[in-house]
């Protein structure tokens, strides 16, 4: 044995490959970091561990053939890459026509093994030093810190502006409570516009859903509008009954950060003060920044909380997109990992936002025979897209693309979306009903589109659906905007001493959601 031969042996294994483990983690960590403020943590537990397990059984394996860490660490990074990367892959090879012929698994994966044949061939021959470990390693750590810091950062600044909001000290008034408290459920249908801007822009009427409404005892406001694009600025301004140049001065000089919006619509002023009165909470979102995850009662949507038996697919979401872009695909191809339901068709595009949404649904269905008072603040994701539904409720068999993740011509657009609208007003009509005949007092019902869907000032004009008091539906108006709406129900009902605002409608990009611009009404039907 040479001097040679004998020092590699001694120095085969120069140190732990930890890089290994991290890279087989990384795709769940960094989606987690880049979408922690659309969905719960908990959503990558699963995968997480999935990946983490795959890659301890893989490195148990080679290091039994190749009695080396090193060696083992190598090729199982190598073999885990070109994993993490094949559905990424096959997608791209997919796409282009002159591949067209061979873009099928059974092609793809043979080129894919001998393309992990050549790499191990080829790394077999490197004899590692001591500093190539560790320099990997500290690459992998950096890689991986970047989500990390995502993740910590996005809770830090959550917690942050809860406590703020916690000790916020807000406009106050002197509310009194009625003997009989009414229920009040707010019902905000996610980009649900207002009739004229339906019937101009996306050629539909839904004056039947309207006249049922009004049947019903509703005040639907002709000319309503909310007063921000989005549904964070939206929301907070609405809940904290106040533009947000008052509720929230600090924000809007921050930048383009949006996310402590979030907490202000969760603690808002209008929650604060139906607590004050002796109101329990009640929380249905399937939304994670919108969800009060502090209710009293609570419905968490997400699907991995969900236990209905029959009624649940294989992957979540989060999982699927993470891989969707492995070699797991090829298995996803073949319908491998999904479950079939009754209403949700086995590997359904959308089958987790279809799941959620009928849980939201059922949840609202289902609160009603909660005995007050109560406040309960739903959030539906409907019209909004994904487009799934027809008017009659089925699901579409091929859903359309989301439309400003993979694009969608302008007509399909609103031929979907307005399909979505009629969807879900025919949905909504035996679910108010059933609020209505099933309260043991008269109820508040606020029914609101939280902003339009065009993308000019017409964004801003919303249903806006107020079933109350007499003396409450007496004070709305036609141009009424989302900001006076609890406004006029806390001082008609309870007595407060709100100002009534003026109603003003800013507009901004959404790169630049701060910058606002004060749009004007411009619907023939509204212009005063």
């Amino acid at each position: 044995m040479t001097v040679k031969q004998r020092d590699f042996r001694k120095n085969k294994d120069i140190g732990f490959p930890f890089y290994y483990f991290i890279i087989s983690v990384y795709p769940v960590v960094f989606n987690l970091g880049h979408n922690i403020h659309e969905v719960y943590p908990n959503v990558a537990i699963r995968p997480f561990l999935i990946l983490f397990g795959l890659s301890l059984i893989a490195f148990a394996i080679l290091l039994l053939f190749t009695k080396s860490k090193t060696k083992s660490g190598m090729f199982g990074t190598w073999l885990m890459v070109l994993f993490l990367t094949y559905g990424s892959f096959f997608r791209w090879i997919d796409q282009i026509s002159f591949f067209e012929m061979v873009s099928r698994h059974r092609y793809v994966l043979i080129f894919w093994l001998l393309i992990a044949l050549i790499g191990i061939f080829l790394l077999s021959k490197v004899n590692p030093s001591k500093n190539f470990v560790r320099i990997l390693n500290a690459f992998a750590i950096a890689l991986i810190l970047i989500p990390i810091i995502q993740i910590g950062s996005y809770n830090f600044r959550i917690a942050v502006q809860k406590r703020k909001a916690d000790n916020q000290i807000s406009e106050t008034t002197s509310l009194l409570a009625s003997s009989e408290k009414p229920d009040v459920y707010v019902i905000v249908l996610d980009t649900y516009p207002r009739a004229d801007s339906l019937e101009k822009t996306f050629n539909i009427s839904n004056q039947d859903f309207i006249s049922q409404l009004t049947d019903m005892g509703f005040y639907v406001a002709p000319c309503s509008r909310c007063n921000y694009a989005y549904t964070e600025l939206s929301l907070s301004s609405m809940f904290n009954l106040d533009y947000l140049d008052q509720v929230a001065p600090e924000v809007i000089k921050s930048g383009q950060d949006t996310v402590p919006l979030f907490n202000l619509l969760k603690n808002s002023l209008m929650r604060r003060n139906f607590e004050q009165l002796g109101y329990s909470t009640y929380s249905i979102a399937s939304y994670p920044p919108l969800a009060w995850e502090d209710a009293d009662f609570f419905y968490n949507s997400n699907s991995i909380d969900i236990d209905k038996k029959g009624d649940r697919s294989f992957l979540t979401s989060f999982e699927r997109m993470i891989f969707e872009s492995t070699a797991v695909k090829a298995f996803l191809d073949l319908n491998v990992f999904t479950d079939s339901t009754e209403q949700i068709p086995v590997n359904y595009r959308y089958a987790e936002h279809v799941q959620k949404h009928l849980f939201t649904l059922d949840a609202l269905k289902n609160v009603v025979t909660k005995r007050g008072p109560k406040l309960i603040f739903t959030h539906i994701t409907s019209p909004h897209a994904p487009f799934v539904f027809t008017p009659d409720g089925d699901l579409l068999d091929n859903p359309p693309n989301i439309p400003w993740v993979e694009g969608l011509p302008w007509e399909e657009h609103k031929k979907y979306f307005g399909m979505q609208v009629q969807y879900i007003s025919n949905e909504m009509i035996p679910i108010i009903r059933e609020i209505i005949e099933s309260s043991e007092t008269k109820p508040i019902i606020v029914l609101f589109g939280d902003h339009g869907y065009a993308a000019d000032a017409e964004r801003m004009a919303v249903l806006t659906a107020v079933y109350a008091p007499d003396k409450v539906k007496d004070s709305m108006y036609p141009g009424i905007s989302l900001v006076n709406i609890f406004r006029i129900i806390f001082n008609q009902s309870f007595g407060g001493n709100y100002k009534i605002l003026d109603d003003i409608s800013y507009m901004s990009p959404h790169t630049d959601p701060f910058n606002f611009t004060i749009v004007e009404e411009i619907l023939p039907g509204c212009i005063q």
